[in-house]
C-alpha cells in the first residue's frame, strides 16, 4: 500500500494545465478559511457532566472545576473561592433545585465556557469568562423561564496563597454600596470582591471562632430571559485597585468578551494552521496549539512563563494541580512552540527559565509555586532544584531554539547561562566511561527507583554536549567546539554497551545503586534509537510496537511484562500521552509509518475524555480511563501531539542558520493532502502543500523572507518506482532514491510570494 498517499483514480487533474493550477489555488485558499473558521470552533459534551472538568483561562487567572465539586477562582498566586455550586427555586417556592443533576451539556470555546441546565419548565445557561489579562472573572446567567427564578450561588471563600505557602486571619465583609463580599486579611496585600449588582439577598455575617471556610450564599432574583451577571475581583496592591478593577469588570462586561474573542482569533491567524481532509485531526491540532497558548501566565511578582496544566485542587489543598511553573515541562513544550514558529514564545520561555537558574553552579530549576517569591523557594522548600536531568535538557532545546529560529544573537547574550550549565553538566560525567551519574540528594527523571545512571540522562548527555558544540560554534567559541563533539561522539558509543540488555533484547532505563540493571522496561528515548544497529533497531521498534506497550487508548510508559508493572500505578504502567507521542516518533523514526499513524491516532479520543480540547497527563493502562492522579489539561501533553505530528506526518526539521527545511512526510495511506499554513524557518515563513496523485506526489510551495534550501522526501507507494522529479516544470537533475521508497529531491525556494510547484513522478510496477 501506498503510506504517503493512496492510490487514488484522480486522472482527471492530468488532463490540463487549467485544472492543477485552480487545485493548487484552492489548496491554499482552503488553508487560509479553516484558520478563520477554526479561531470560533467548539467543543460540546453531552456525556460525563457532572464530573467533566472544565476551566476558562486568563493570564493571571482561571476559572476551573465541575458540576459536582464546584468551582475555584484564582488569581496568581490566590485561591479567591472554592467550591462555588448553583441552586434555583422559584420565586414564592420553599424548595430548592440543585443545579448538578440538570446539567444537560457543557461547551468549550477559546475563550469561554457554557454550561446549560434544564428544569422541567425552564433552562438557565451559564457563561464562565476571564479577561486575558485582567485579575478577574465574570460569571453571567440567562434565564428562560415563565416564572422568575432565583439562583443561589454559594461558594467557600479562601483568599489564600497557593500551596505550600499560606497566609492568615481571612475576614469577609458585605459591602451594600457594592453589593459584593470583600475578603481581606490583616496586612492589607490582599483584596478581592466577589459580588453582583443583580443580588437581592445575601446570608449575613456573624461573629464566631470558627475559620473562614464556612459557605455564604448570594442570591440573585431573575425573571424570564433576563440575564445577570456574577463579578470577581482581586489584587495584591491595595484595596483601591480591587474596587476599581470590579466597576471597571461591571462598566465593561460585555466588551471585555468581544475583545477576548477578537484576541483569540488574531492569535489563530498568525498561528500555524494545519489542514487534513481529517476534520477531527484539524480540530484537535488546532485546539492542542491554543492549549499551549493557555498554559501562558504572567505572575505579579515571579513573571511570566508557561505553567504545567490545570485541575481542581484535591480536598483542601491549594493546589489546582499543575498550574504553577515547571522547568521540565516548558521545555518539552518548546518543541512543540519551535515547530509551529511560536519563536517568540520560545524566547520568552527561555529567558524565563534562565532568571531563575541556580547563580552558584548553572543548575536549572525544577518547579515553583504562584506563591514562591513570599519565601526563600530554594532554600527551605526541597522542589527547586531536585532534578539533575533538567539542565541538560535546557541546552539540548537551546540547540534546537537555534536550529529552529538561527537567533544567534540571543545566544551570544546568554552565553554565561548557557556555560554555566554546561558546567554543570560535564560536572556530572565519570571520566572513566564518560557518561553522567546522578549525585547523592539528587533525582534523575526516574523518582520511584531513584538509578545511579539513567539512560535517559546519559542521551541527553549526547544531545546537549552536541548543542552545546554548535552554539559555541555559532558564538565565535571555537576552542570549546571539539571538546563537546568528543564528549558526545564518546557517550554515544558507550551507551549500547552500557544500557542494551541482550538477555532481554532492550534497553536497561537504568542502573541502580547496588549495580543492577533496573528490572521494568520503560519506553526509551527516542534519540536512543539511532545509537543503535539495525537489528537492535528492529528488535526495539517489535518490543514498542507489541501488545505490551501498545493499548487501544495509548502507549504504556512501561511494558506489561515487567515484573513491576502496576496498570494503576502513575509511573509504572499507566499510558501517557507524552509515552505515545514518543513511541509514534520512534516508529516513523524507523520507517514503520503504517504502526506510528495508528499509534498516533489513539491519542484524538482523549480530547473528549475530559476536559473537551485538552488531554490528560496519564490513563490507566488496563482501560480507558484517567489514571486518578492524572491531570485533566496536561501541557506537555498537548504539546508532544502537535510536535509528534509535525515530526512523524509532515516529517519537518529545520535549519535557520543554514536556511534550510527538510520535509520527510508520511501521509496516512487515505488522504490525498496535507495543508500547511504559516511554517517558519528563522524569518521565512511558507505555505506548503502535498497532494497526491495516481502517478505523483506534489509540494506546493509558497514562501516569504530570505530562499530556502529545501530538501523533499517523499516516501513512494509499495511497488513505486521513482521516475522523474520536477521544480516548477523543470527535471531536477539531482534527485535521489534513498532505499526503496524515499526520493530526495533538493530545491530552492525563493521567496517571491509564488507558488513553487515540485512533482515527484513515479510508476507503479505490477
Amino acid at each position: 500500500m501506498n503510506w504517503l498517499c493512496m492510490h487514488r483514480g484522480e486522472r482527471l487533474l492530468r488532463k490540463g494545465w487549467f485544472i492543477r493550477q485552480v487545485s493548487l489555488l484552492a489548496g491554499f485558499f482552503l488553508v487560509v478559511s479553516a484558520a478563520r473558521v477554526i479561531a470560533q470552533e467548539t467543543y460540546t459534551a453531552d456525556t460525563a457532566l457532572q464530573t467533566r472538568y472544565a476551566a476558562v483561562h486568563g493570564r493571571v487567572g482561571f476559572l476551573g472545576g465541575n458540576a459536582t465539586a464546584g468551582l475555584e477562582g484564582w488569581v496568581y498566586p490566590l485561591q479567591i473561592f472554592r467550591g462555588l455550586q448553583l441552586s434555583f427555586h422559584f420565586v414564592g417556592a420553599s424548595s430548592e433545585i440543585a443545579s448538578a443533576p440538570l446539567l444537560r451539556h457543557i461547551e468549550y470555546t477559546p475563550t469561554t465556557i457554557e454550561r446549560t441546565y434544564a428544569g422541567a419548565d425552564f433552562t438557565v445557561r451559564e457563561t464562565l469568562f476571564v479577561p486575558q489579562n485582567l485579575p478577574g472573572a465574570i460569571l453571567t446567567y440567562v434565564v428562560d423561564s415563565k416564572r422568575p427564578i432565583q439562583i443561589a450561588i454559594r461558594f467557600v471563600p479562601v483568599l489564600d496563597m497557593m500551596w505550600p505557602v499560606a497566609t492568615g486571619g481571612q475576614e469577609i465583609h458585605w459591602l451594600p454600596d457594592t453589593n459584593a463580599y470583600l475578603l481581606d486579611e490583616p496586612t492589607q496585600r490582599f483584596h478581592a470582591l466577589l459580588g453582583s449588582p443583580d443580588t437581592v439577598l445575601h446570608d449575613d455575617l456573624i461573629n464566631t471562632n470558627m475559620p473562614l471556610t464556612s459557605e455564604h450564599v448570594l442570591r440573585m432574583t431573575l425573571g424570564a430571559a433576563k440575564t445577570v451577571h456574577v463579578f470577581m475581583a482581586a489584587d495584591t496592591h491595595g484595596a483601591k485597585e480591587t474596587h476599581d478593577l470590579y466597576e471597571r469588570l461591571i462598566s465593561n462586561a460585555a466588551t471585555l468578551e468581544v475583545d477576548a474573542t477578537q484576541q483569540q482569533r488574531q492569535r489563530a491567524e498568525n498561528a500555524m494552521r494545519i489542514e487534513t481532509p481529517s476534520a477531527e485531526v484539524n480540530k484537535a491540532l488546532a485546539w492542542s496549539e491554543l492549549a499551549l497558548d493557555q498554559a501562558w501566565v504572567c505572575n505579579p511578582t515571579l513573571g511570566c512563563g508557561l505553567v504545567a496544566g490545570y485541575g481542581p485542587s484535591r480536598g483542601l489543598a491549594r493546589r489546582p494541580q499543575y498550574a504553577w511553573f515547571f522547568a521540565g515541562d516548558a521545555l518539552t513544550a518548546m518543541h512543540a512552540l519551535l515547530l509551529t514558529g511560536d519563536f517568540v514564545r520560545a524566547r520568552d520561555t527561555l529567558l524565563f527559565l534562565m532568571r531563575y537558574q541556580d547563580p552558584h553552579n548553572g543548575m536549572m530549576w525544577h518547579e515553583m509555586s504562584q506563591s514562591a517569591s513570599y519565601v526563600n523557594w530554594a532554600r527551605d522548600y526541597p522542589y527547586m532544584f531536585p532534578h539533575v536531568d533538567i539542565t541538560f535538557q535546557f541546552i539540548a532545546t537551546l540547540g534546537e531554539y537555534a536550529s529552529a529560529t538561527g537567533d544567534t544573537q540571543f545566544l551570544k547574550n546568554h552565553w554565561s547561562n548557557i556555560e554555566s550549565a554546561y558546567q554543570y553538566c560535564s560536572s556530572l560525567i565519570d571520566p572513566a566511561d564518560g557518561l553522567p551519574k546522578v549525585p547523592v540528594g539528587k533525582e534523575g527523571s526516574d523518582e520511584q527507583e531513584h538509578p545511579r545512571e539513567e539512560l535517559a540522562l546519559a542521551v541527553a548527555w549526547v544531545r546537549a554536549s552536541e548543542a552545546y558544540a554548535n552554539i559555541a560554534e555559532l558564538t565565535g567559541h571555537a576552542d570549546l567546539v571539539q571538546l563537546a563533539r568528543v564528549a558526545s561522539l564518546r557517550a554515544s558509543k558507550a551507551i549500547p554497551a552500557h544500557f542494551w540488555n541482550g538477555q532481554r533484547k532492550f534497553w536497561s532505563s537504568g542502573i541502580l545503586k547496588d549495580g543492577q540493571p533496573e528490572e521494568a522496561m520503560h519506553l526509551p528515548p527516542p534519540a536512543s534509537f539511532l545509537l543503535l544497529d539495525p537489528s537492535q533497531q528492529k528488535e526495539v521498534l517489535d518490543r514498542i510496537a507489541s501488545p505490551k506497550f501498545e493499548t487501544p487508548w495509548g502507549t504504556r510508559g512501561v511494558s506489561s511484562a515487567s515484573k513491576t508493572f502496576d496498570p494503576s500505578s502513575y509511573a509504572t504502567g499507566s499510558v501517557w500521552a507524552t509515552s505515545t507521542a514518543t513511541a509514534a516518533i520512534e516508529l516513523w523514526q524507523g520507517d514503520r509509518p503504517n504502526e506510528a499513524w495508528k499509534v498516533w491516532s489513539t491519542l484524538l479520543p482523549w480530547l473528549k475524555l475530559d476536559a473537551m480540547g485538552h488531554i490528560h497527563e496519564t490513563l490507566s493502562g488496563s482501560s480507558f480511563r484517567p489514571q486518578i492522579e492524572s491531570v485533566p489539561e496536561q501541557t506537555w501533553s498537548s504539546s508532544m501531539f502537535v510536535a509528534s505530528f509535525l515530526q512523524g506526518v509532515l516529517g519537518e526539521q529545520l535549519d535557520a542558520v543554514q536556511h534550510r527545511l527538510t520535509l520527510e512526510p508520511n501521509l496516512p495511506a487515505e488522504w490525498s493532502y496535507l495543508s500547511v499554513q504559516r511554517l517558519h524557518v528563522g524569518d521565512t515563513t511558507m505555505d506548503v502543500t502535498i497532494r497526491c496523485f495516481e502517478d505523483r506526489i506534489e509540494l506546493q510551495v509558497r514562501s516569504k523572507g530570505v530562499p530556502v534550501e529545501l530538501a523533499f522526501k517523499p516516501m513512494l507507494p509499495a511497488g513505486a518506482k521513482f521516475t522523474m522529479a520536477q521544480a516548477d516544470q523543470q527535471r531536477v537533475m539531482n534527485a535521489m532514491q534513498q532505499g526503496r521508497e524515499r526520493v530526495s529531491i533538493p530545491v530552492l525556494i525563493k521567496p517571491d510570494g509564488e507558488t513553487h510547484v515540485v512533482s515527484v513522478a513515479y510508476q507503479i510496477i505490477r
